[in-house]
C-alpha cells in the first residue's frame, strides 16, 4: 500500500510541476482563477500533510500562494507526503479539526486519497479555464504519466 501511495504521490507531484512551469511562462495572460486553483490545491496538500503530522498551522486552504512560491510547495508537499507513506501506519484514525472548526477522525490512508482525488479535480478545473482562455491544457491523465 505504501508503494501505492508513494507513485500516486509521484503522479500528483509531475503534473502540479508541469502545471506550475507552464504558468509561471504565461503568468501575464492567467486567469486569476487559475492561480487561485492550483494555490488552493497546494496548500490544501500542505494543511492534510500537517494534520497526519499533529501540527496545526495558521493558513486557511484558500490562502493565496504567490507563483514564485509554487514549485517549492510543490516539492515539500511531496516529500513530506512521501515521508507520511514511508513512516505512518495507514491504517491508524488521526483526529482533527477542519478549516471550518469542526472536529473529524479519518484513517491516513482515506486521508492520502483524498489528496490525490482533490488535486486531480482541481487540475480538471484548471484545465478548462486554461482552454477558455486560449491555452493549452496539460495532459494530467494517470496512464499518460505511467506511459
Amino acid at each position: 500500500m505504501k508503494a501505492y501511495f508513494k507513485n500516486l504521490f509521484e503522479y500528483n507531484y509531475q503534473c502540479n510541476q508541469a502545471l506550475i512551469e507552464k504558468l509561471v511562462v504565461a503568468q501575464e495572460n492567467l486567469d486569476p482563477r487559475i492561480l487561485r486553483l492550483l494555490g488552493h490545491v497546494l496548500r490544501a496538500h500542505e494543511i492534510w500533510n500537517a494534520r497526519i503530522d499533529g501540527i496545526k498551522l495558521s493558513k486557511g486552504p484558500w490562502e493565496p500562494v504567490p507563483i514564485g512560491f509554487m514549485e517549492s510547495m510543490n516539492s515539500a508537499n511531496y516529500e513530506a507526503s512521501n515521508r507520511i507513506c514511508e513512516e505512518s501506519n495507514l491504517d491508524e484514525v488521526i483526529s482533527y479539526t477542519n478549516s471550518l472548526g469542526d472536529d473529524y477522525s479519518n484513517r491516513i490512508s482515506d486521508i492520502l486519497t483524498h489528496l490525490i482525488n482533490h488535486g486531480t479535480y482541481h487540475r480538471g478545473q484548471i484545465a478548462m479555464l486554461m482552454r477558455d482562455v486560449g491555452m493549452e491544457a496539460i495532459p494530467s491523465d494517470f496512464i499518460y504519466f505511467k506511459r
